[in-house]
């Protein structure tokens, strides 16, 4: 008898959507079609969000007497492989499925602008968006496939810490924006800790190293504001919004960390809708960007109010208070950690929707793009306006809604 530990990658084959682009949560079955004919099921196994996968095979009888056929088959969804020879049991294999991946959209014109957009970003690597209303997928592409965030997984931190403060009301230590905090080093060569950041004096008040951390993206401020929480809270948090594909190995800056636009799309959701994640401080998570929506954004939806024949004062002055808008970015620079570049935006937006009884409502969007392992990302690239380009048609018809209703912004 005998048995093999494997190992392996699915991929995609190669297209438009790059090389080597991995299958996430790809079905794999590894079978033995002997010389008698018959097939022995020897491993079935789920990838992970990176297409990877490994386990030990059942045991079969040894090749010697045998003569056996290795065979794998792929599933993802409803796309399948038909079974096709393996060659030898072994680690690191390349399996490559007949289909690329699968994308989600109400508006697949709109989807394939806003891919060849994305596409033309970067060199290589591979690279996917997401867009959300009220819990349903508008589009998407590669978003369960896991990358690195850089900074953009920050918002995981900035979460914790309005949550540790709630949690620390009526102890004996309580926490506010208010209270001052210091940095905990384990030694000289403790990153970020190596390079300092010349705008950063502690003691340090915490509202202040949240700016620092979301607008500034500071390293620094990130990792004694991440201490605060606590060491082991940012897995606690990653665990209770199911973010199962994610994950925080270290600071930004020291450490490739993993997500997908799935997942920060549960936390987005949940930092902004979702009841009882945060009370006191929920108004907190839109403070940052009180000003309203991103400049990309904001021209739709002046140009659309302007054609709509409403007045932009209002527009500038009433609708934009009304909108609800928080997001990060994350750009990793090539020789940072490696010689791969990354690039990435994840946020959520809430529109403010006019109801036939004259009512407004909030319609709540979750968003997100990433370009990951690119060889090269092009100077000058703005994921920014791609989240607008998805985004326009919801815009313009939350502004509809007004012009509709004959309601004063």
């Amino acid at each position: 008898m005998a048995r093999h530990d494997v190992s392996g990658t699915v991929v995609y084959q190669n297209g438009p959507w790059g090389q080597d682009v991995p299958v996430p949560r790809a079905e794999v079955k590894i079978v033995d079609k002997d010389s008698f004919n018959s097939s022995d099921e020897l491993l079935k196994v789920t990838c992970d969000a990176q297409g990877r996968f490994s386990g030990r095979t059942s045991e079969w009888i040894d090749e010697a007497f045998d003569r056996p056929t290795f065979r794998w088959e792929a599933r993802q969804g409803a796309q399948s492989s038909p079974p096709r020879n393996l060659g030898k049991l072994e680690t690191g294999m390349r399996l490559e499925v007949p289909w690329g991946p699968p994308s989600t959209s109400t508006d697949m014109a709109l989807l394939n602008s806003a891919l060849a957009s994305l596409r033309a970003t970067h060199n290589g690597g591979r690279s996917g968006l997401y867009l959300s209303r009220n819990g349903s997928v508008l589009h998407a592409s590669n978003e369960t496939l896991g990358f690195d965030p850089s900074s953009s997984i920050k918002v995981l931190v900035y979460a914790q810490v309005l949550r540790a403060i709630e949690a620390s009301t009526g102890t004996p230590s309580p926490l506010d924006l208010d209270t001052n905090i210091f940095p905990v080093m384990t030694g000289p060569a403790t990153c970020p800790f190596t390079v300092p950041e010349a705008s950063l004096v502690f003691p340090m008040k915490i509202e202040t190293a949240m700016q620092k951390m979301i607008l500034d993206s500071s390293n620094i401020a990130t990792e004694v504001l991440r201490q605060l929480a606590g060491a082991g809270s940012i897995d606690q948090l990653i665990s209770a919004l199911d973010m199962r594909d994610t994950i925080y190995r270290g600071p930004p800056g020291c450490a490739r960390n993993q997500t997908t636009l799935a997942d920060m799309a549960k936390l987005y959701t949940a930092m902004a809708v979702t009841p009882g994640f945060l009370t006191t401080m929920r108004s907190k998570v839109f403070e940052l960007h009180t000003w309203g929506p991103m400049v990309e954004i904001d021209a739709t939806v002046r140009a659309h109010a302007m054609m709509r024949g409403l007045s932009l004062t209002d527009v500038e002055n009433r609708y934009r208070r009304r909108v609800n808008n928080i997001y990060k970015r994350g750009n990793g620079s090539s020789g940072a950690i490696d010689d791969l570049n990354d690039m990435s935006i994840a946020g959520y937006i809430g529109l403010p929707s006019v109801q036939p009884d004259g009512t407004i409502v909030m319609r709540h969007y979750c968003y997100g793009v990433f370009a990951d392992i690119a060889q090269s990302i092009a100077a000058g690239a703005n994921f920014h306006t791609i989240v607008a380009l998805l985004l326009a048609p919801e815009i313009r018809a939350s502004v509809d809604s007004f012009a509709d209703a004959g309601v004063t912004i």
